[in-house]
């Protein structure tokens, strides 16, 4: 309450000020003291004495806003102010001013720098003599001596500030400087500052404003804001203009002379490494618009560049200069799978991939080439999975890699990249059960594929021998066959388990999982089955269709499985071929003859593309409590929100099933999340390929 009186009072003695304010012989002797208009004579003087007004600030409060309109100067009288200005949403102190010093008359001069380029607070109670904006201006005319005086100063002040919250500009500031005349240069919006071809006789730096470089090939334009260079590569490399430099907001800029500049380039390593990383961003291949600016990651000075693409993805690019950290990443994007390479202890390689579409880039290995990667996040590129198996490894990256060429043993469990001598050596550790190793590294963790492969290096294998045979082909590109163990048998089966099959295709092992598409029949299991074009085994598969193809087969397994005691009712939610696991859910309720409730919404591309309708059919029929809702999504769009609002008002105190595609599974999961729905009872089969070497194919 205090406080308040307080800035009542203030601003009741502020308003009487303006109103009948005397000059003080303490003003008259402030204003002097500051040499600004030392070249007035009595006259203008006195007129200076009849236009300034004294203003009162409590400690703390806010002066000057920076980016606000500039009117006025500030003498100070009494009291003290820190100038800062805010970088990666931290307050950066830039300067302390005491009685007598002066500030806000850099936004006063030019035609071009009309807004404030700091913040300015109270530390004390502060006294300020104001000066508005016309007097100034008109003194300026008058006394150019003291026009290039203010520019000098506010050309050390924006220096000052650069090398405040960018770290590399303290390295090379004094470098810059020039004694007396300074390169700092105004220009207008629209501008042309030089085109393609132009000799390169100079360097910039963005001081305020904003610079459009439009390259001489045909990419699109990118844009440089405060703090950037640009330039620099015509002057180093002594080659005239690659691009045109046309000024897009109102901007000061330094002009670095070639000659100085080389000098600077030769002798700071600093700059170097800035140059260098700039030349790297340059190389990036750009989609959209671009917008480039240097800032701070995990307290390193860093470039950034932010592409808004044509297809409304954002991607936001960031190289740390002190380390060489570079990272990529598509804005908004979650629960991608990992893919690392681990040169040494100190140089990791990371892709994040959902969908087979990379969707984050990390590396911190200076001499990795990062183009093939960066241009596949941003064109959007689908890569087949024995790429990114080849990737891990070895490192490379290489697109034109046949599959027959992937590397298998190296990892066993791919999810987690942990590799098999990682187990092998805990292993010999004493780790000697399944949930110890899984505890320690992660592995199975995620789609349990590599839990038969752990077992056997425990000595705890589950493998059977097997025969596949062909069964029903339902589409094309879907096809179900049947397995039978031929040494040992099969364990009791829950519906939505699956297995693991291994496989030797050109000299290589090869291991899949497949959910269980039926019950068990005279001891066979059923698996469903969609040719992937890219995928290693269904293409192999597709080409050379099974008599009795030997195999080697895992015991039934996973944790997305139907409660056969529950009496809940259940929601179950398929995207294209992740309707196997209920097709034996539906079977299992009908064949127990219980009136459970279970409501299924089979969402696919087209009616074409939906399977088993006919063993759905047979079943609803003659199964009043199981119902279907079919969806085609080419035809109806996306499955909508308020659809799967008005099937959980009928669930009460249900659960919720949900398979297919990892992007589909995450939108429905987001619409329930929107809708509040008790997260507990929600179930996801993990669906997607969990690596290129153990993959799930339901």
């Amino acid at each position: 309450m205090q406080n308040i009186m307080n800035k009542i009072l203030l601003a009741l003695i502020n308003i009487k000020e303006r109103l009948l304010h005397h000059v003080t012989p303490a003003e008259i002797e402030a204003i002097k003291n500051s040499h600004l208009f030392d070249k007035l004579n009595n006259q203008a003087f006195d007129e200076l004495l009849k236009s300034e007004i004294v203003v009162r600030y409590l400690a703390d409060d806010l002066i000057l806003k920076e980016g606000d309109i500039a009117h006025d100067l500030f003498i100070i009288l009494e009291g003290s102010v820190r100038v800062f200005t805010i970088s990666n949403n931290k307050k950066i102190p830039l300067a302390r001013l005491n009685s007598g010093d002066y500030f806000g008359e850099q936004a006063l001069l030019g035609e071009l720098a009309k807004t404030r380029g700091a913040s300015v607070e109270a530390i004390t109670d502060t006294t300020l003599i104001k000066i508005d904006k016309e007097f100034i201006l008109k003194t300026l005319k008058i006394d150019k001596e003291l026009e290039r005086r203010l520019k000098k100063i506010g050309y050390q002040q924006i220096m000052g500030d650069m090398s405040a919250t960018l770290d590399f500009y303290q390295a090379i500031k004094s470098q810059l400087l020039v004694n007396d005349e300074q390169d700092v240069i105004e220009v207008a919006k629209d501008h042309v500052l030089f085109k393609t071809g132009d000799v390169s006789d100079c360097v910039y730096i963005i001081l305020k404003g904003s610079v459009e470089i439009l390259p001489q090939e045909k990419t699109l334009p990118v844009t440089l804001k405060k703090g950037h260079l640009f330039g620099e590569l015509g002057v180093i490399n002594d080659i005239t203009r690659t691009g045109t430099a046309i000024i897009r907001e109102p901007a000061s800029l330094l002009r670095v002379n070639a000659k100085r500049f080389k000098e600077t380039y030769a002798s700071s390593p600093t700059l170097q490494k800035i140059l260098q990383s700039l030349k790297k961003t340059y190389l990036l291949p750009n989609r959209g618009s671009v917008e480039q600016f240097f800032g701070k990651i995990m307290g390193m000075d860093s470039i950034t560049t932010i592409y808004k693409l044509n297809d409304g993805r954002t991607v936001i690019a960031s190289h740390t200069l002190e380390k060489s950290f570079f990272i990529m990443n598509e804005e908004n994007v979650k629960h991608a799978q990992l893919y690392k390479y681990e040169k040494s202890t100190e140089t990791t390689i990371e892709l994040q991939v959902l969908n087979d579409y990379i969707v984050s880039i990390k590396c911190d290995d200076v001499g990795y080439d990062l183009s093939q990667l960066c241009a596949a996040l941003l064109d959007r590129q689908k890569i087949p999975r024995h790429v990114f198996d080849h990737f891990t490894s070895t490192g490379e990256f290489k697109l034109d890699i046949p599959p027959q060429d992937f590397i298998k043993a190296d990892f066993v469990c791919t999810c987690m990249c942990v590799k098999r001598a990682t187990i092998e050596g805990l292993i010999q550790e004493g780790l000697n059960s399944l949930a110890m190793i899984s505890n320690k590294t992660g592995a199975c963790t995620v789609c349990g594929t590599c839990r038969v492969t752990i077992l056997e290096m425990l000595g705890q294998s589950t493998w059977l021998s097997a025969t596949m045979e062909i069964g029903t082909k339902h589409k094309d590109n879907v096809i179900s066959y049947y397995i039978r163990a031929t040494t040992g048998k099969f364990k009791s089966f829950v519906p939505g388990e699956h297995i693991v099959l291994q496989i030797c295709i050109d000299n290589h092992w090869v291991e899949r999982a497949y959910t269980l598409s039926d019950l068990a029949v005279d001891g066979k299991h059923r698996i469903t089955i969609k040719m992937e074009e890219t995928g290693l085994f269904t293409k192999w598969l597709y080409n050379n269709p099974p008599g009795q193809l030997s195999i080697y087969c895992s015991q039934p397994q996973g944790n997305f499985t139907l409660n056969v005691n529950s009496t809940k009712p259940m929601l179950c939610i398929a995207g294209g071929i992740g309707i196997t696991p209920f097709i034996t859910f539906a079977k299992m309720l009908q064949k127990q003859q219980r009136q459970r409730r279970m409501h299924l919404i089979y969402i696919a591309p087209t009616k074409n593309d939906h399977v088993f309708m006919d063993e759905f059919t047979d079943i609803t029929n003659k199964t009043p409590s199981i119902t279907i809702t079919l969806w085609e999504k080419r035809i109806s769009g996306v499955f909508p929100e308020e659809k799967i609002s008005e099937a959980i008002k009928n669930l009460d105190d249900g659960e919720i099933y949900i398979c297919g595609p990892e992007g589909f599974e995450t939108s429905i999961v987001n619409s329930l999340n929107k809708l509040k729905f008790d997260q507990d009872k929600i179930h996801i089969e993990k669906f997607m390929y969990a690596n290129p070497i153990q993959t799930k194919e339901d």
